[in-house]
């Protein structure tokens, strides 16, 4: 049962009972003191019989009567009453909502809220006006449909946007005793909130479908990097210095560098990046980088650094920070027409629940933050929705490439950081990186800096199983050792993999790490035949499935980076077999 019909009901018994206890008693009362007034009349002879009879009937209908309607209207302005003062109690509980009565001529009879201050409305200026009386025109044109399928008996629901904030408002028709429509009945929720947060979580989520995307392309266009650029290197490695074709080699290798440095951006972007997470001081990597930033900031910029002393240690790669703070500030730089101001700040921030709630996926806590500002252009609302997106840009053709912010925001996410973001149009940007503080002092080591052991040895006729199900890579793979002098036994998946180590004298397993039938990493835990485990060399473009939730491979894990040359192919090789 509706609240309206609740109240109709509710009312419709008191008004039973208030009759029943009032004019029926008030009747009998005054049937009885007609009948008095008719028996003195007839025994005075003042009228007769039949006269007097008719007399106290007459009088004791009107009593009777008259007294219904008055007590009729009494109890109508008493359920009226009731039935306000209800909607007034139920609307002014409710958080953020309001409740609205209204007639056949939609003019608000009712109006109660909790949030009508906000939107700077009173209940003096509803109450008693029409709708495009008491809103603006584009606010009643918007409502009038819904106000006026409920004269209709039709309920309706739907999102409004009205002075700066979202509702969620409900119509339904309200029915008098005899149940009629007399009007409608409103119900205002505010979602600013709400809406707020799905935004940001859909916003989340497409980022998320474009990383998945980016990083899958960024994996199949390294596999291929790595046979041009191998090809390529052997090539010129065989090629005299006077031949005419080393100039043409030359170039195709500049431009599989270029498209390795993009590759490396997307993968940083869909966070599926390797990264060597190390104990840091903010302000020590802000200040090595000093001098490079004053280099790439022109002279009509004001280049200024606010930073903190003795913040705590974060676990980050530091390569990937510098990268961060780098394209912050080269984005700032390009916000600026004429002359401005760029501020690059550290400092110690504590984030608690409300920050978190407001930004999904952020931790609580002690953080770091690394912040550049400037007082460039601003970042409009269209903007603002797509910044992060790969391939986006509002610069011109040829002057960038869109994923400087996206990788930026791919290496924050993918090393349990942070990312706000405020700006106003032709004010300024401030964009702060929160790092949560490192929870030890011991940060891990970088498996490709580490150095070996042993000393490197010269190929000796190893036993190299190679794990790879790209064709193409895998041929160059074993053509390059091959030709090395190691001994290669191939294989194209995990299970053959493992078929094939128990059954020979392997020196080292060099693994994608991507493959079919599981990742590369079911094979570190194998023996061969002679019951040795033989170290693991891994390689990928894509390395997601082998990366912790950190992003980082396992301390001491050794690793080549795709695409790769056969000069590095050999010293990563070289460096396994050695360690």
């Amino acid at each position: 049962m509706s609240t309206a019909s609740s109240a109709r009901g509710a009312v419709s018994q008191d008004q039973s009972s208030f009759v029943l206890r009032r004019v029926l008693p008030l009747t009998v009362i005054a049937t009885v003191v007609a009948g008095a007034l008719r028996w003195l009349a007839t025994e005075r002879g003042l009228l007769p019989e039949a006269a007097g009879v008719v007399l106290m009937t007459v009088f004791a209908v009107a009593i009777g009567v008259g007294y219904s309607l008055w007590l009729a209207r009494t109890l109508r302005r008493s359920a009226t009453t009731q039935r306000d003062a209800l909607y007034r109690l139920v609307a002014s509980n409710i958080p953020d909502g309001a409740v609205f009565l209204f007639d056949r001529d939609l003019r608000y009879v009712l109006a109660e809220g909790t949030n009508f201050a906000e939107v700077s409305l009173r209940r003096e200026d509803l109450e008693g006006r029409t709708i495009w009386e008491a809103l603006e025109p584009e606010a009643a044109a918007a409502i009038e449909p819904s106000y006026r399928a409920a004269l209709d008996g039709k309920s309706s629901s739907f999102e409004m946007d009205f002075r700066g904030h979202i509702y969620l408002v409900t119509v339904a028709p309200t029915l008098d005793d005899k149940g009629e429509i007399v009007g409608g009945l409103v119900h205002s929720q505010k979602i600013t909130e709400r809406k707020q947060l799905e935004e940001q979580l859909h916003q989340s989520q497409k980022l998320e479908a474009v990383g998945a995307l980016a990083g899958g392309v960024a994996h199949d266009f390294n596999n291929l990097l790595t046979v041009i650029s191998g090809y390529t290197s052997m090539m010129l490695g065989r090629m005299p210095a006077d031949d005419p074709n080393r100039v043409g080699l030359g170039e195709i290798a500049l431009a599989a560098e270029r498209a390795t440095g993009l590759t490396q951006q997307l993968l940083a972007f869909s966070r599926r990046q390797v990264l060597h997470p190390q104990a840091l001081d903010a302000t020590d990597v802000v200040d090595g980088l000093e001098p490079m930033l004053r280099a790439l900031i022109e002279e009509r910029i004001e280049l200024a650094f606010e930073t903190s002393d003795n913040l705590p240690e974060v676990l980050f790669d530091r390569g990937r920070l510098e990268q961060v703070i780098v394209n912050l500030v080269v984005n700032a730089r390009d916000a600026i027409e004429g002359t401005g101001r760029i501020v690059v700040e550290t400092g110690y921030r504590q984030l608690d629940a409300d920050y978190a709630a407001g930004h999904p996926g952020a931790r609580t806590g002690p953080h770091v933050m690394v912040a550049v500002s400037d007082t460039g252009c601003g970042i409009d609302a269209e903007t603002y929705e797509r910044m992060f997106e790969p391939f986006f840009t509002t610069k011109a053709p040829g002057e960038g490439t869109g994923l400087g912010l996206s990788t930026v925001h791919g290496i924050v996410k993918q090393s349990g950081g942070n990312l706000w973001v405020y700006s106003e149009v032709g004010h300024g940007t401030t964009i702060r990186v929160y790092i949560p503080v490192a929870t030890d002092a011991v940060g891990a080591e970088d498996p490709c800096d580490a150095a070996p052991s042993k000393e490197l040895r010269l190929p000796g006729g190893e036993t190299i199983m190679l794990v790879e199900d790209h064709e193409a890579v895998l041929a160059l793979t074993r053509r390059v050792l091959d030709e090395a002098g190691y001994e290669v036994v191939v294989a194209t998946s995990v299970d053959a993999a493992e078929e094939l180590l128990a059954r020979h004298n392997v020196d080292l397993v060099l693994t994608d790490i991507v493959m079919p039938g599981g990742t590369g990493e079911r094979i570190a835990d194998g023996k061969d035949v002679r019951g040795v485990q033989p170290p693991i060399l891994y390689m990928s473009g894509y390395t997601e499935a082998a990366v912790s939730h950190s992003g980082a491979l396992a301390k001491g894990a050794a690793f080549l980076e795709k695409p790769f040359t056969p000069n590095a192919l050999l010293s990563a090789v070289a460096g396994a077999l050695g360690s």
